[in-house]
């Protein structure tokens, strides 16, 4: 290298250079004088200078020098280079800091983190929720005790129960049954055997009393234990046992033939159909038209039939009411006295009597209703029968009041036909409860013949070392190995065979299908004892009744459901309060008749109430609250609102996943999206794609048809080991998460917090006036003969009736405590304005610039990249 080429070099100390400007110490004006300044080698110090200088004299260089400059005049003023290089490494420094707190903040914002606010919003009109009341037993012993397939699990009660005593027996060496109690019949020995041993095949009593085989009069007559096949035409695929018929597809009840009770909507049961002696299918829905039309009692003009209980329901045109007129020729209902003992009693929509009829003498005047239908009811009972009477109905233009007649033909005999009723029903009961005792014996029969000599062997859980070899046991373990070869229905060997405490194993054998739990069930004329909302009167209609696998029959106030949805916040049939406190809200009382729960499916005694809002589906078997015989349970209930963010915030769902094929009919059922709602949907959708059944019921299934999910064609057969396993694995899958559900929590949710509180009631003082009023206005055949025989027992006592009536009933009150509601909200947690606001302060406090100076760094480096990418001078402005 030349020492021309060395002078000049800008990498070897001692090279020179024309400075432009000097700031002159102390301040001053630039100058620039032209003169050649030589930069002397002080070691490694001035070479990084000489290097810095050097690039300072490039394009980009001078941009870079001229920037800082003018923002860091402590770099270029420096009286030395030593403060030059402090200044330019405490800018470099606290750029870096300002860098890195952005870049901090800026992730902090595409984190999309939320905070969450609570506050409290005071609404004058608050909507109500939805309650919803489910008798603890899914369905009523005496139902199913007639049908095939279950007559053993109605019978099973009694057979735990002598499994007991024999036990005892057993153990303590004393005979517990002292004497013959019912269903037992006494041997010629002295011994005791149930009825259903007799004329089973084998011998229980010395020389085959019981058989027939003793060989003298007093031995059974098995020809007289025989049942009666003849109807066995009306009972397909022998669905109900002997001896009863099956009323229809829908209607899977097994009623008895020509007794004279209808239990049939449909009246095959007593119609002439089946041989009865006269058709009592009287149950008739009449549509009144501008022109008079007419219907009879049956077989009117001549006499009617004992026991006869026949229903009109007559609806008018739009906006019209029903005139009723009796007709005075051949009209004769049994009166003893001053008291109906038939009668015919008319009612505003079954809910209000208009007027009851009786005697020799119709109505002189028509019979108007208020609204647009009426029912008609013609009672008779088991003694005098005569011969009826003709009616004519017609639509007329409302009135301004309805005739509510009283006097000979109205209020002054609603006492007698309540008793002549209490009377009735009584005897109905006493029928029906030796049925139900025939059919219970033949049933226990069935379960002597099978029962299993082995005793249930109790399962253990293994012991293991760690947590892999658990898992490895937990997902092959099969809860169900003991079930295997069992055949179908064999409810003894299952009761026998089970091991969970509270027989969860024994239950999950005991599904019914929605058809079958509709008719069952609990219902709800029976259930609803008394109602009132806001201090208004209500009654079972204003309940719709949902199934449930579980519970059986549910009845829900005020749910969206059965109405009409509209648009808006108003939906019609939704009530809202703007009442606060106990003396308001929805107070009902609830009868369990728990003479008709089946023990081994019923473990607790009492109801589950469960809180939702009324567009949301609610499930009883996950958020039930239990509410106790005996007692009276306070609800005193507060709403809470939760709204997510969503989006770029959160996942979150405000409509039914599209994923789930949830149908067109099920949306518009449901509109409010919920997330429990939609696991269980999905998890039902991915047991009827793998199992091809389903264990839940979901209403519009899309792809599938309603009749046969009705049906129970779709249900899940636990007796079939294929599908138990199937469906077993799917919960399994479920929960170990390998396969996952689209179902997110709910953008807005709306929830009812409680406080809850029991007492026990009634009281002893308050009994009486509770049996008085619900003997003057239940409608429930089920409660008015209980009370009748609560009633009539001689040795009856205040403390004992009390006992009773708590025995078998329940209070629940369920109110606002307050109308502010607490409203749980998120928002962003950091927001664009808190980031530029964090990049101003950052800014200004590490580099000390503004945002001018911003702008010009983004122009120095769009400067640079143009002069990196084209290679031309940059025309400074």
């Amino acid at each position: 290298m030349s020492a021309t080429a060395a002078a000049d070099d800008p990498l070897e100390p001692g090279f020179s250079r024309r400075r432009r400007a000097e700031q002159p110490r102390g301040g001053g004006e630039m100058r620039d004088d032209g003169e050649d300044v030589e930069v002397k080698s002080c070691g490694p110090l001035n070479k990084l200078a000489s290097r810095i200088y050097a690039l300072g004299s490039t394009a980009w260089g001078k941009e870079v020098v001229s920037y800082i400059g003018n923002t860091a005049p402590q770099i270029r003023g420096g009286a030395n280079w030593g403060f030059k290089l402090f200044w330019a490494a405490a800018y470099l420094f606290f750029t870096g800091v300002f860098l890195f707190q952005m870049i901090i903040l800026t992730k902090q914002y595409f984190d999309y983190d939320v905070t969450t606010s609570i506050s409290i919003v005071r609404e004058t009109n608050a909507r109500f929720p939805a309650v919803g009341v489910c008798n603890n037993s899914p369905v009523r012993k005496g139902t199913i005790a007639r049908i095939a397939r279950f007559a053993q699990l109605a019978a099973l009660d009694q057979y735990a129960e002598s499994e007991l005593y024999a036990r005892l027996e057993g153990d303590s060496g004393l005979d517990f049954l002292y004497s013959c109690p019912d269903s037992y019949l006494p041997c010629p020995e002295g011994t005791c055997i149930p009825t259903y041993w007799v004329c089973d095949g084998t011998p229980d009593c010395a020389d085959g009393w019981d058989e027939g085989g003793a060989g003298d009069n007093s031995s059974v007559d098995c020809a007289a234990w025989a049942v009666n096949d003849t109807y066995e035409a009306w009972n397909p695929d022998q669905y109900c046992l002997t001896g009863y018929v099956k009323c229809g597809e829908h209607e899977p009840v097994c009623a008895v033939p020509c007794d004279g009770e209808v239990e049939c909507a449909s009246g095959l049961d007593e119609s002439t159909d089946l041989g009865c002696s006269q058709d009592f299918r009287c149950y008739e829905t009449l549509n009144a038209a501008g022109t008079s039309s007419s219907f009879t009692s049956p077989n009117h003009p001549n006499n009617y039939a004992s026991e006869t209980d026949c229903t009109w329901e007559i609806t008018a045109q739009a906006g019209e009411t029903v005139r009723l007129t009796f007709e005075a020729a051949d009209f004769s209902i049994e009166q003893d006295g001053g008291d109906c003992i038939d009668f015919v009693t008319v009612y505003n929509d079954l809910e209000n009597p208009i007027a009851t009829v009786c005697g020799q003498t119709p109505p002189s005047e028509p019979i108007e209703s208020s609204g647009r239908v009426m029912v008609v009811q013609f009672w008779s009972d088991y003694t005098v029968q005569q011969s009826g009477f003709s009616a004519t109905y017609v639509s007329v233009a409302a009135s301004r009041r309805s005739r509510r007649h009283t006097g000979a033909h109205g209020a002054g005999h609603a006492s007698s036909a309540r008793r002549a009723l209490a009377r009735k029903v009584r005897a109905k009961e006493a029928k029906k409860r030796e049925i139900l005792r025939n059919d219970l014996e033949r049933a226990l029969n069935n379960m002597r013949k099978r029962r299993s000599a082995e005793e249930s062997r109790q399962k253990r859980s293994p012991t293991f070392d760690n947590f892999d070899a658990y898992y490895a046991w937990y997902e092959s373990y099969d809860a169900y190995s003991d079930f295997d070869n069992i055949s179908a229905y064999d409810w003894v060997t299952v009761y026998e065979s089970a091991t969970d405490p509270s027989y969860a194993d024994f239950r999950s054998f005991a599904l019914f299908s929605k058809d079958q739990v509709t008719w069952y069930g609990t219902q709800k004329i029976d259930f609803i004892a008394q109602c009132t909302y806001d201090g208004r009167a209500c009654d079972e209609d204003d309940f719709v009744v949902k199934q449930n696998p579980t519970f059986g029959n549910c009845f829900y106030f005020n749910s969206i459901l059965g109405t009409e949805t509209k648009s808006g916040e108003f939906i019609p049939g939704i009530r809202r309060t703007s009442r606060t406190g106990q003396e308001f809200g929805l107070k009902v009382t609830l009868f369990l008749d728990k003479e008709n729960y089946v023990g081994v499916l019923a473990p607790d005694s009492g109801v589950q109430v469960v809180l939702s809002p009324p567009t949301v589906e609610a499930r009883p078997e996950a958020e039930a609250i239990q509410a106790s015989a005996g007692f009276t349970t306070r609800l005193a209930v507060r709403q809470q609102v939760i709204q997510r963010k969503g989006g770029k915030y959160g996942n979150c769902e405000s409509t039914w996943p599209d994923q789930l094929n949830f149908s067109a009919e099920f949306k518009k059922a449901w509109p409010t999206y919920s997330q429990s709602v939609c696991e269980a949907f999905c998890i039902v959708r991915r047991m009827i794609d793998t199992c091809q059944c389903t264990d839940r019921y979901f209403d519009n299934l899309e792809g599938i048809n309603q009749d046969e999910l009705d049906r129970g064609d779709w249900l899940c057969e636990t007796w079939d080991k294929t599908q138990r396993d199937c469906r077993a694995k799917v919960y399994k899958d479920f929960r170990a998460g390998t396969f996952k559900c689209p179902c997110n929590p709910a953008c807005d949710t709306s929830q009812y917090e409680h406080t809850m509180s029991t007492s026990e009631w009634p009281t002893v003082q308050f009994t009486p006036y509770f049996v008085n009023m619900l003997m003057k206005e239940s409608r429930s055949e089920r409660v008015q003969a209980y009370l009748a025989e609560l009633v009539g027992d001689s040795g009856l006592t205040t403390e004992s009736l009390t006992d009773s009536i708590r025995h078998n009933f329940l209070r629940l009150e369920i109110f606002f405590q307050d109308l502010n509601f607490e409203k749980v909200s998120e928002a962003p947690k950091y927001t664009v304005v808190n980031w530029l606001t964090d990049f101003g302060g950052n800014i200004g406090l590490w580099t000390g610039m503004c945002l001018f100076n911003v702008l010009e760094v983004f122009r120095l480096l769009a400067d640079s990249c143009l002069l990196a990418l084209f290679r031309r001078t940059i025309t400074k402005d």
